[in-house]
């Protein structure tokens, strides 16, 4: 039997960090590429799960000099959250749930990273509308088995 998607509330959005290096923005091929990477954290009791999501440019050339980076922090609350723990560090929502965070995060992250980019020579390079389903799946891959 399918299990019902829970009740899912907005609590916070907090824009963590944002940088920009500009000088380092020199490559004649101008070929940047964005990468996102994630971190999640829940607290059953009171039915809090947060979801940080880091949105970073870089040339592939030279992945470890980062050009620009944000990171984002989404808290939500999630209706009875207990019953998706699996142990201490893992969690377990149904795939609509955690699609709908990672959709939502993504927004917000985009939405504050084309605030902070404007005026700079990075402000017509924001991310692709994405697939949240496929960002949730890649990142989440056992609330999708």
């Amino acid at each position: 039997m399918k299990q019902k998607s829970p009740l899912l509330i907005i609590k916070r959005i907090k824009e963590q960090s944002f940088f920009i290096d500009e000088v380092l923005l020199d490559d004649p091929s101008g070929k940047i590429r964005i990468e996102f990477g994630q971190q999640l954290g829940f607290v059953p009791d009171d039915n809090l799960v947060g979801f940080t999501l880091r949105i970073y440019y870089f040339y592939p050339t030279y992945p470890q000099k980062i050009l620009a980076e944000i990171k984002v922090q989404n808290i939500f609350e999630v209706s009875g959250l207990n019953t998706f723990v699996v142990n201490e560090t893992e969690i377990r929502l149904p795939k609509e749930t955690i699609t709908a965070i990672v959709g939502v995060s993504i927004s917000h992250a985009r939405a504050l990273l084309a605030k902070n980019l404007s005026g700079t020579i990075l402000q017509e390079n924001l991310p692709g509308i994405t697939d949240p389903e496929e960002v949730a799946h890649y990142f989440f891959p056992k609330m999708f088995a």
